[in-house]
């Protein structure tokens, strides 16, 4: 093998590494913010009253907070993804045309 090949299969793990941790963070920030939006059902977060009937429940509407947070949590990451793999792909010359589409 040849040094540059080293060097790039040392950067690649670096960037894995490095993806790793973003994911990592992500899913803790997310976790973290669940909890909070748990914590606020009822105090900060009230139900939808329409005159004297209750519409949405304080807890329905922290689990649809909560799913469209899921749904942005995906799409970070796939953003993530979406920047990462051009960059792992340019390491290696025999994959640089897929990184360059």
């Amino acid at each position: 093998m040849g040094k540059d090949v080293l060097i790039n299969i040392g950067i690649a793990f670096i960037a894995l590494l490095a993806l790793w941790a973003i994911i990592f963070f992500v899913n803790r920030l997310f976790k973290w913010i669940y909890k909070k939006i748990e914590t606020q059902t009822g105090n900060k977060i009230k139900g939808l009253n329409i005159k004297k009937y209750q519409v949405l429940t304080p807890v329905y509407i922290a689990k649809l907070i909560i799913g469209a947070l899921k749904i942005l949590k995906v799409f970070i990451l796939i953003i993530i993804f979406y920047f990462w793999l051009p960059l792992l792909f340019s390491l290696f010359p025999e994959s640089k045309k897929i990184a360059d589409i």
